[in-house]
Formats: structure tokens, C-alpha cells, sequence
């Protein structure tokens, strides 16, 4: 793993992490609206990731919608709806 996909996949878990705990605990509207700034946080890392992880390997990917077809064509990802329903909730 070069340097920075490595911290891209750290900086992606530890907001992943973040995002799992928020999601556990938010219970006021203030919370509730921190919790959707880390899904999008993690929405951003995610493709950013993905995209490094598909340059690694040759694969050109330039938005999000492309990374996560390419990922799931290459079986990086199992689920393309999932992914691609998420481009949709973080643009509402």
C-alpha cells in the first residue's frame, strides 16, 4: 500500500468510526445534524478512496458515480446500488 492510499484508507476508517458512534449516540437535532456531516465526510472519503485504489491498478475513475461502477466491476465493493444510493442521499 503506497503512502497515500495508506492515509486515505486511515483517514477514512477513523471517520467511519466516527460516523458508527455518532450514528449510535445522536439524539437532538444538533447531533442528529453532526451525524449527517459525518456521512458526508465519509461519502467524500469513501470515492477518494476508491478512486486511489482503482489508479493503483490502472483504472481511471473521475466522480464518485464512476468510482464506486468501477469498483464493484473490479468486486471492490458487493452491493452497487447501495453505493450509488449514496451519491443520492448525500446530494438531498
Amino acid at each position: 500500500m503506497n503512502g497515500r492510499l495508506k492515509r486515505i484508507f486511515i483517514d477514512f476508517k477513523n471517520a467511519f468510526d466516527n460516523l458508527e458512534t455518532a450514528a449510535k449516540e445522536a439524539k437532538t437535532d444538533l447531533e442528529i445534524d453532526g451525524t449527517i456531516k459525518r456521512f458526508e465526510l465519509c461519502y467524500e472519503l469513501s470515492w477518494k478512496l476508491i478512486k486511489e485504489v482503482m489508479a493503483n491498478q490502472g483504472i481511471i475513475c473521475k466522480n464518485p458515480r464512476d468510482c464506486f461502477k468501477q469498483a464493484f466491476i473490479n468486486d471492490l465493493i458487493s452491493d452497487e446500488d447501495i453505493w450509488l444510493k449514496m451519491i443520492e442521499d448525500r446530494n438531498e
